[in-house]
């Protein structure tokens, strides 16, 4: 069993295993101050990266000639840090300015929703969403177990059966931006979303992905975008996590993504998809339950 702060590296690093996975969920789920943890590293290892990235592009534009710097974390390796090593660390890129707003800054955590799919007459929508707040896609409601599958939580969970001609079956919801809390003029918001799905046939290897895109436009612009148009040049941001699951892995699995919340943003859309990890795999049915979204606010306080 992994200690805590190797679990989180490994995260940072996307190189968690799906024991991994639900070792690192089971420990967030234990306490309040496990979760405020691993938020306080998530942003500390962003403020570190784009310290360097800043510090570089500092002295190309000096003409220094320096290698990038490493994309994988290894700052956590001196953690826990006191201030005063921080501190130093920041000053050898010349960024103690950014080092103070990291201190200070205020993170606030909000759960937006937490889905275990128990209500016994929710809207499931067929196909991309064309309004919000709802849960559409492929997905079918299961109440109890379905052969040797249980429900993670509770009594129910989705089946995302396999869709011929396609490798992934999906669910998707589009969440409100303008029913957010509102921030001041320094802060940031990012958007979480940790789903468990399950690969129900023994000896497939399967594939489950969380994507994660916020849109300028509304739910009907941004399906357009979806469904036709170019994600990564029309969408004001786009992420994606995958994780394959070893052919032995049988069980649920944890998959986590987070998105910066853009200035402008409307929309955002939350497509959880699983299938086969390659086209050859059998067409299986894969479950979906528990899903989790939570608004990580940060924020300057006030003088």
């Amino acid at each position: 069993m992994k200690d805590s702060e190797q679990l989180i590296a490994d995260y940072l690093d996307n190189a968690l295993s799906a024991a991994d996975e639900a070792e690192l969920n089971a420990w967030l789920k234990a306490d309040a101050a496990n979760m405020q943890r691993f938020t306080e590293a998530v942003m500390f290892e962003q403020q570190i990266r784009t310290a360097a990235q800043a510090k570089a592009q500092q002295q190309a534009a000096s003409g220094f000639d320096q290698k990038a710097a490493p994309t994988k974390s290894r700052w956590l390796a001196w953690r826990p840090l006191t201030a005063a090593a921080a501190g130093i660390m920041f000053g050898m890129f010349c960024t103690s300015v950014v080092f103070g707003f990291v201190v200070q800054q205020q993170i606030k955590t909000q759960t937006l929703f937490s889905e275990g799919f128990e209500q016994t007459d929710m809207p499931l929508d067929r196909g991309v969403p064309r309004r919000m707040e709802v849960w559409a896609g492929d997905l079918q409601a299961i109440d109890g177990t379905q052969g040797d599958v249980q429900p993670l939580e509770g009594r129910r969970m989705v089946m995302l059966p396999p869709v011929e001609k396609r490798q992934f079956s999906y669910a998707f919801r589009f969440m409100d931006m303008a029913k957010l809390p509102p921030i001041g003029a320094t802060g940031t918001r990012q958007i979480e979303v940790t789903a468990q799905f399950y690969g129900a046939a023994e000896g497939v290897q399967n594939r489950f992905q969380i994507r994660l895109a916020a849109f300028a436009e509304d739910a009907i612009g941004a399906r357009e975008i979806w469904v036709r148009g170019n994600l990564d040049e029309q969408s004001l941001l786009h992420v994606a996590k995958t994780v394959k699951v070893p052919k032995a892995a049988h069980g649920w699995t944890t998959v986590r993504s987070i998105i910066d919340v853009p200035a402008g943003a409307k929309v955002v859309l939350v497509s959880l998809a699983a299938g086969g990890a390659e086209n050859e795999e059998p067409k299986v049915a894969h479950y979906l339950d528990d899903v989790q979204v939570r608004l990580i606010t940060h924020e300057a306080p006030l003088p």
